[in-house]
């Protein structure tokens, strides 16, 4: 019963001492292995004293027992006589009942995995879309800030130097562009 209750647990299942201890009781009733005087005089045992390990040892002693018995007296006890066939077949039947609580158990597993996933999908698909929708608000901000920098730079005026014509050749008009140029470098480095 250990070995099947190990590879049970490394499954997911777990089976407490005491429902392993319930159902070894049962088993011996049911195996006929034992008889009124052995099997009451576990059950006087007081309760604290009921425990797995106590009542493998119990009933092993007496199957060990009943074995000494059996090879120096060269034949079988009657209670060693019950039907193999009923014991496989019961054997049989509650493997297969396991088997069913293990399957159950596996596609309960699965559901609720597939329940989670599902869960996943549909917050992931609720970021998307709120993404996308950020994602357009950002892009209107962008074509509204690019509208504003494109209105700006066309009410920057350029400053524009305005030169005027004189008749060529007149010396007062050489000299009045000669001093205009003059005052104008004068100007700048003076700004700079």
């Amino acid at each position: 019963m250990n070995d099947g209750q190990k590879t049970m647990e490394r499954d997911g299942i777990k089976i407490a001492n005491a429902d392993k201890l319930q159902h070894f009781i049962v088993q011996c009733y049911a195996s006929s292995l034992f008889d009124e005087k052995e099997i009451t005089a576990w059950e006087s045992n007081i309760v604290g004293d009921k425990t797995w390990t106590n009542a493998r040892e119990y009933f092993s002693n007496i199957v060990e027992s009943q074995d000494k018995y059996q090879k120096m007296s060269g034949r079988s006890t009657k209670r060693m006589k019950f039907e193999s066939a009923k014991v496989a077949a019961d054997v049989g039947n509650e493997m297969r009942g396991i088997s069913e609580k293990l399957t159950l158990a596996n596609a309960n597993q699965d559901q609720e995995a597939m329940y989670k996933l599902q869960q996943t999908n549909d917050k992931i698909a609720t970021l998307a879309e709120q993404l996308q929708d950020q994602l357009k608000a950002k892009d209107e901000q962008i074509a509204a800030l690019t509208a504003d920098v494109s209105g700006l730079n066309n009410s920057i005026q350029t400053p524009t130097t305005t030169i005027t014509c004189l008749p060529v050749g007149s010396q007062e008009a050489t000299k009045a562009v000669a001093e205009t140029a003059a005052a104008e470098a004068e100007e700048s480095r003076s700004a700079g």
